[in-house]
């Protein structure tokens, strides 16, 4: 699971040092997650104090998550090297005030983490430029995450779909307007097109948004079911738009069926016997307290399966076209980090066969690779004098 700290999509909130500036930028390969843009923030060599913060609102509860991630990007300090010294870090954080790290910055753009175990909460950040020269840093999407696999993989899944299905058909499928009443069950559409039973609508105007399932369709008359926002209005609305959803959910045996809808699939793993689960990864490199490391896990591969239905195919295909759109860019965001995805065999179209006692869905699957992050984070003793005795016999 993921707290999503700060997307840094907007420089709105920070404050920089001196002559520093901070910008947004909008190059895809510099931006984390699913966001449509990232910050850039330049460090003068003329600055004394050179520092970019930013303080919440509202304090981020942590207590239940382990790991900080966010990505970052040097312009000319990045390097592929391991970090063994104070004097080898570029940069650092300061959360809250209370704990600082240094920050490993490399040639790529890449994910860090830092462990939080002992921080219950986040108010403020600061980076903190180490160096003497102008530089500039790229950073996006900062989230405490506590890792729960496989369900961060689903969550990731679907985060993506929605993100492409909201993309390509904005609020959904307009289905006409309605003016009804606060409390009544049903609402009555002149042209109702694609709509009937199990179908998800939401009803936008007068500043109000609404979504409800539909139960039952009495000649254009859509009962609500118990779903979503229940089954009675919870507004008036006067001349409101109705649209109709493409809805997406995980392992959806205890839910409902929604049509259109896109449920998820994916909990069997295979074990990817490959890399060493002895070795250790070093992060958290805690000013004036040492660093921490934890033994790798084990690689897993995950089969997912994303079923598109619908009573009809125009919506099927308008589904379909969202999922290919997320399939062919090749990556899927989880908790920050980014993963490769492999599109699996070809898409299989179930057609109905007795009129719509079978729904006709169309099927995707793809394969995804992730390293488990369950062993426990332990603290790596700072040597300060070495003392070697050698006796001559």
């Amino acid at each position: 699971m993921k707290l999503k700290i700060d997307a840094l999509t907007s420089s709105t909130g920070w404050t920089m040092s001196e002559t520093g500036t901070i910008s947004e930028i909008t190059e895809p390969k510099y931006i984390a997650g699913l966001n449509d843009q990232s910050l850039l923030l330049t460090f003068q060599s003329a600055d004394t104090v050179k520092t970019a913060v930013k303080t919440f609102s509202t304090p981020f509860n942590v207590t239940d998550y382990d790991t900080l991630i966010f990505s970052i990007w040097s312009q000319k300090l990045g390097f592929n090297k391991d970090y063994l010294q104070a004097s080898d870090f570029a940069y650092k954080i300061d959360i809250d005030g209370v704990l600082e790290f240094y920050i490993p910055v490399y040639s790529m753009f890449n994910d860090i983490e830092i462990g939080i175990e002992d921080v219950t909460s986040i108010t403020k950040i600061k980076i903190t430029a180490l160096h003497s020269i102008t530089d500039s840093i790229i950073i996006s999407e900062m989230v405490a995450e506590k890792e729960e696999i496989p369900l961060d993989i689903l969550t990731a899944t679907k985060e993506s779909i929605d993100y492409w299905i909201d993309k390509l058909n904005g609020l959904g499928l307009l289905l006409g307007t309605v003016t009804a009443s606060s409390g009544v069950s049903s609402i009555s559409l002149s042209n109702p097109i694609f709509l009937d039973r199990y179908g998800v609508i939401e009803i936008v105007g007068g500043g109000h948004t609404e979504i409800h399932q539909i139960e039952d369709n009495n000649a254009g008359t859509f009962q609500f079911n118990d779903n979503f926002d229940g089954n009675t209005l919870l507004n008036d609305f006067t001349a409101a738009s109705v649209y109709l959803q493409y809805p997406s959910y995980i392992n959806p045996g205890q839910f409902e069926v929604r049509l259109p809808g896109i449920s998820i699939w994916g909990i069997e793993e295979e074990p990817i016997l490959r890399g060493a689960k002895l070795e250790v990864k070093r992060d958290s490199f805690k000013i004036g307290g040492g660093s921490k490391e934890r033994t790798e896990g084990q690689i897993l591969k995950f089969p997912i399966q994303v079923d598109c239905e619908a009573r009809s195919q125009e919506l099927i295909d308008t589904m379909t076209r969202a999922v290919r759109y997320f399939i062919a860019q090749e990556v899927l965001w989880i908790n920050g980090r980014k993963h490769d995805i492999y599109f699996s065999g070809t898409p299989v179209e179930f057609k109905p066969t007795v009129g719509i006692d079978y729904i006709p869905k169309k099927t995707y699957t793809f394969n995804v690779e992730v390293k488990e992050n369950i062993n426990d984070r332990v603290d790596i003793v700072n040597t300060t004098i070495i003392n070697t005795e050698i006796d001559i016999i």
